[in-house]
């Protein structure tokens, strides 16, 4: 079950949508919009593990599903967005400083 939704909402790469990670036993799904929480409550589903796998294959692999490893899953949930984007945003920021 696991690597047909992995690979589902990974478009077939088995990648992390963030960082790029393939290692199988790393990769988990992700609520797109970081509404895990509210949307398995009021659906009475659990947000993670092999019920919600299950539930997205009986739902037609419904859309607001990605593919993160664990690492950028955990920092999305604690900043809203992983660390990998803010470094590149921060990275960004400090080139369009130095250029003006």
């Amino acid at each position: 079950m696991v690597p047909l939704v992995i690979g589902h909402y990974s478009g077939g790469t088995f990648r992390c949508a963030c960082c790029g990670e393939s290692q199988r036993d790393f990769l988990t799904i992700d609520h797109v919009n970081g509404n895990g929480y509210k949307t398995c409550k009021a659906l009475g589903i659990p947000r993670g593990g092999s019920e919600l796998y299950r539930w997205l294959v009986r739902r037609g692999f419904p859309s607001g599903y990605a593919v993160l490893c664990m690492n950028c899953n955990a920092s999305k949930g604690k900043h809203g967005v992983c660390a990998h984007k803010l470094r590149t945003e921060a990275m960004k920021h400090s080139v369009e400083k130095t250029s003006t």
